[in-house]
């Protein structure tokens, strides 16, 4: 029984270490993109919304994802919880932002490596 809590916690932790490298590469890509790219530039922030939204993500996001790979409940709590709540600016109503299971996606990795932190700390209490 030991055993497969053990192989079922590897599992979970190279998960949301692949699926955060993955989403680490997605985001930052498109900040690099929209930086040095050669579009239009826009007229910064329109109002207030869109600087906490930007706030929440990208910038949370990476933080959290980032703090994920030394401290993995922090750096999950506060990615998933920042996804969440841009999630939720974005579209309060819950039924229409679970539509868009890609944002889901961006949130995954936070949300597993809490798991895998609840886990862990819950496997070591035992022993």
């Amino acid at each position: 029984m030991m055993e497969s809590t053990k192989i079922f916690q590897i599992i979970i932790k190279w998960t949301a270490r692949v699926l955060n490298a993955l989403t680490l590469s997605f985001i930052l890509f498109f900040i690099f993109a929209h930086i040095l790219g050669d579009a239009e530039k826009g007229n910064g922030f329109t109002d207030h919304n869109e600087m906490v939204l930007f706030a929440f993500f990208p910038i949370l996001t990476i933080v959290g994802l980032a703090l994920a790979w030394k401290w993995e409940m922090i750096g999950g709590v506060i990615s998933f919880t920042s996804m969440l709540i841009a999630l939720s600016m974005l579209n309060p109503n819950l039924s229409e932002m679970l539509k868009e299971p890609q944002f889901l996606l961006i949130a995954l990795p936070g949300l597993l490596h809490i798991c895998h932190a609840w886990i862990k700390r819950k496997t070591q209490d035992v022993s």
